[in-house]
């Protein structure tokens, strides 16, 4: 699978300079199962009984510090939190199901 590349709203400057897109790479077996990281979001029991979909956010921001390639994740600090909730979101869909072949 090709990197994932997320737009970002504006543009900031980094260490490496301006930059308004971040390149993430795809998560590795190793980083999910046998570093420990897991999935970013679970179903838990909700209070009614019902499964709840519960995103962790420490979990995301594991990925993003291993997975970021340009700018690196000491860059991304200061995104705002439209472009936080869009990074968050491509390493998210990491994990979702895609179309299967038949």
């Amino acid at each position: 699978m090709a990197n994932t590349i997320v737009p970002l709203s504006r543009s900031y400057t980094g260490h490496a300079g301006k930059f308004s897109t971040v390149e993430l790479r795809e998560p590795t077996y190793k980083e999910i199962y046998i570093d420990g990281l897991g999935e970013p979001q679970q179903w838990q029991p909700g209070p009614s009984g019902q499964a709840v979909l519960i995103t962790l956010p420490d979990v995301i921001n594991q990925y993003v510090d291993q997975l970021a390639v340009a700018p690196t994740s000491e860059d991304l600090g200061q995104l705002n939190a439209r472009d936080s909730r869009a990074l968050a979101r491509a390493v998210i869909g990491f994990f979702q199901d895609g179309p299967t072949a038949t």
